[in-house]
């Protein structure tokens, strides 16, 4: 009987067969893999070349290997390739090529902390960004928590929020969603923050966040070059991250590390062994992507898909 030949999947294959339902319960069984020590991972690596950077990295998750590498630099698109051998076998499963892959487990692992960390009654969402990364940030904190009712947007370009809000009022007509004038309407009296933002200096501020509120940031985070100011991380009362490891890599250090408090894995929350203190507590999630959770994405596309005659990588 003829080898099976390896999957070819697309972003186009990603939105057919993907829901953000699906992506977030992916994500949160890699980090139960974690805990019981069947994952295996290392901080990405860089190649640096002329201004750009090839970036790699390796991961494991159960029965699955695999890499994934994306361009970093000049140009504004992130399109990245994801490679998933079966440990097993020893056989290339397939690859995944395209940008939504990343932008969904992304969003996936800031649906599972919110989950995991903001309070159980949350209604109101702030997000700071209008860009595909809040998107996917809103598709999946809205699929695990149904108490949210109205949802503030806040980004630089009033043109930008503003078709960010009519482009998901079309998909979730009764969703309360609208634009706001400053990242401090925003955040202020929101139970839920998301910074999704690609700035260098804080656009989130501590003496904004109620007593309560849950606080993710995914864009820049290191000591000195942060959406987030250091007054968020000196109120927050409980600090988590997807992965320590790659926290720890930072060369500049991560804003967290002005805490004397410490920075659990998300893996530690998920399975109630940390978690917020009481319901007045401020949490922080500190997301820097860990490696693998890319590889069981694509895993799981891969599975699905095989069972659906997607297109095939030829190899001859």
């Amino acid at each position: 009987m003829a080898e099976a030949k390896p999957l070819l999947l697309t972003d186009e294959d990603v939105m057919r067969l993907l829901s953000p339902t699906e992506a977030v319960a992916v994500m949160e069984n890699v980090f139960v893999a974690r805990l019981q020590g069947n994952t295996g991972g290392a901080p990405r690596w860089d190649l640096p070349y002329k201004n750009t950077n090839l970036v790699f990295t390796v991961g494991a998750v159960n029965d699955d290997v695999g890499f994934r590498v994306y361009y970093r630099g000049k140009f504004d698109f992130d399109d990245q390739l994801v490679a998933v051998w079966d440990q097993k076998t020893g056989v290339l499963r397939g690859l995944v090529v395209g940008e939504l892959i990343g932008v969904m487990r992304t969003g996936a692992v800031g649906g599972v902390a919110v989950k995991h960390m903001a309070r159980w009654d949350a209604a109101t969402l702030a997000i700071i960004g209008s860009g595909r990364q809040a998107f996917s940030q809103l598709r999946a904190i809205l699929s695990t928590r149904v108490a949210i009712k109205t949802v503030k947007v806040y980004s630089r370009t009033p043109q930008n929020r503003a078709a960010f809000c009519e482009d998901v009022k079309q998909m979730m007509p009764r969703l309360n969603i609208f634009p706001v004038d400053s990242a401090e309407i925003a955040v202020r009296d929101s139970d839920i923050i998301v910074g999704a933002t690609s700035s260098h200096e804080p656009v989130i501020r501590g003496e904004w966040l109620k007593p309560g509120a849950h606080v993710t940031t995914i864009g820049p985070k290191s000591r000195d070059s942060c959406e987030i100011d250091v007054d968020v991380v000196h109120r927050a009362d409980f600090l988590a991250t997807d992965s320590p490891e790659q926290a720890a890599a930072f060369a500049e250090g991560v804003i967290t590390d002005r805490s004397d408090k410490p920075l659990y894995d998300l893996s530690a929350v998920i399975a109630r062994m940390a978690g917020r203190p009481s319901d007045e507590s401020i949490t922080l999630f500190l997301s820097t992507g860990l490696a693998g959770t890319e590889i069981a994405l694509a895993a799981h596309l891969l599975e699905k898909a095989a069972r659906q005659k997607p297109a095939v990588f030829d190899t001859d």
